[in-house]
């Protein structure tokens, strides 16, 4: 078969559940429903299968929680070059739930039941404490020595974004997963590309990271939202290619609200630092109009904290700068411990020449800041299923504006604002035994165009 035959195609190159004594079985009759999930948010790979199953897997295998699943699937290229490169998946299962017994005509008694696995590090991380200083050295490189020392393997690799700087850690009965992630929150890309740090993994490994970085990626394929065509015998092929990527469903997940991004220190916040060795405190604001806030509150700013910090928001912010989002950074404050410039105190290193200093004012409001800035526009889309979407990449959703003049003759009205790239934060792979879809989140850290005002009237007079 060289071409995809319907919308919702795939191909299972194999579903086999692989005993506690390392005995595969096929268990491709036995499927409902199989899930394969990532995210930009996740250390680790998991999904589901729903079974129905007349054999008795449960008490024959038995399945008590030493089991794996291996799963391979793909689909036709939709150019008609061969199968695309499959999703292939080796896990652990660690849960087994919902077993219920039903009569099934002409075929006795069946279980119903969910298996669900995770990725085999999992087990690694949560068995592992870490009791260690990493000293004089780029935050990316302590996330390489943690991941050589505990989560490697055979099976896994890591990508890492250099950091800025060298800093000192110390790690206190921390697992490793918990380590990197107090790591991703101080770090500062070395390439310019803010403080948004993740870490996670997709199928080809871990990735430490910014979203910023990752969004910069070129779009792996482009998807329009609209009405499908109507299979008939004039239903052409080009119709056909429209509709793999047209999505079926899209909902904005977070929309805006003034008074919880005011609250929250979205757009203005302020930190308060306590030294309790100096014995003294110092009060700082994060502002994203940087200067004008400035001038309005007279409270010194933190490094970085103005728009033209953030990779790509200088222009086409996701608010203007009057907003309402903009409160009183007072009514946003937070006290933290600080050991700021300790190390060049010479009667603090005097007494500990060992010391390391995390310095929250450079990075813990803008760390903030930037996550929720990142979050403005998430959207959760569904569509037929591609196995080349994972999490980290990015896509291309031309959306048209909800109330665009539609007809045979001219295009749909691109929205403004929403249309254009995409962050893929989360895929989920969902194959049945009809179809395989994708749901995906998506974000965007910024605006397509510039906001402008323009008059509804006007606009949409011709609309109806």
């Amino acid at each position: 078969m060289d071409k995809i035959r319907n919308l919702y195609d795939f191909y299972i190159e194999k579903l086999k559940i692989v005993s506690h004594d390392n005995k595969e079985y096929d268990f491709t009759s036995q499927m409902t429903e199989i899930s394969f999930e990532e995210s930009v948010f996740e250390q680790n790979l998991h999904g589901s299968l729903f079974a129905v199953d007349s054999v008795d897997f449960p008490s024959l295998l038995p399945i008590m929680g030493e089991e794996r699943i291996k799963f391979s699937f793909t689909r036709q290229d939709e150019l008609g070059s061969g199968y695309l490169d499959p999703i292939e998946i080796d896990l652990p299962i660690y849960n087994m739930s919902g077993n219920t017994t039903q009569n099934h005509v002409g075929s006795g008694k069946a279980q119903t039941y969910y298996l669900r696995y995770i990725s085999e590090e999992q087990y690694t991380n949560a068995n592992t404490k870490i009791y260690k200083k990493y000293r004089n050295m780029k935050y990316s490189e302590m996330v390489q020595r943690i991941y050589d020392e505990y989560l490697k393997t055979d099976d896994n690799s890591i990508e890492i974004e250099e950091t800025s700087g060298e800093y000192s850690y110390y790690a206190q009965n921390v697992t490793p997963y918990r380590a990197i992630a107090d790591i991703a929150l101080r770090s500062i890309s070395s390439e310019d590309n803010g403080y948004n740090y993740v870490f996670y993994r997709d199928r080809d490994g871990f990735k430490f990271t910014t979203l910023s970085k990752l969004a910069k990626q070129n779009p792996i394929l482009t998807i329009n939202y609209g009405v499908k065509n109507t299979p008939s015998s004039k239903y052409a092929r080009a119709n056909f290619l429209t509709d793999l990527y047209s999505v079926e469903q899209y909902d904005k997940l977070i929309e805006f609200n003034t008074l919880e991004s005011g609250s929250n220190g979205e757009a203005c916040s302020a930190l308060l630092s306590v030294d309790p060795v100096r014995r003294k405190f110092y009060l700082n604001a994060h502002d994203l109009r940087g200067d004008a806030g400035f001038n309005q509150h007279k409270i010194p700013l933190l490094q970085n904290s103005s728009w033209e910090s953030y990779p790509h928001m200088n222009n086409s912010k996701t608010y203007i700068e009057n907003s309402r989002r903009f409160f009183n950074p007072r009514s946003s404050i937070e006290m933290v411990i600080t050991d700021y410039a300790h190390k060049d105190a010479q009667y603090i290193t005097e007494r500990d020449n060992d010391i390391y200093c995390s310095e929250p004012e450079f990075y813990l409001k803008q760390t903030k800041s930037h996550f929720k800035q990142m979050g403005t526009n998430t959207i959760r889309v569904s569509l037929s299923g591609n196995p080349k979407v994972q999490a980290g990449s990015v896509i291309n959703f031309l959306l048209p504006e909800v109330m665009s003049n539609v007809s045979e003759k001219k295009t749909p009205e691109l929205d403004k604002y929403l249309q254009g790239r995409y962050l893929v934060t989360s895929v989920a792979h969902i194959l049945s035994k009809q179809k395989y879809v994708m749901n995906i989140e998506l974000v965007k850290d910024s605006y397509f165009s510039d906001i402008e005002s323009r008059d509804p009237i006007e606009e949409y007079k011709f609309t109806y």
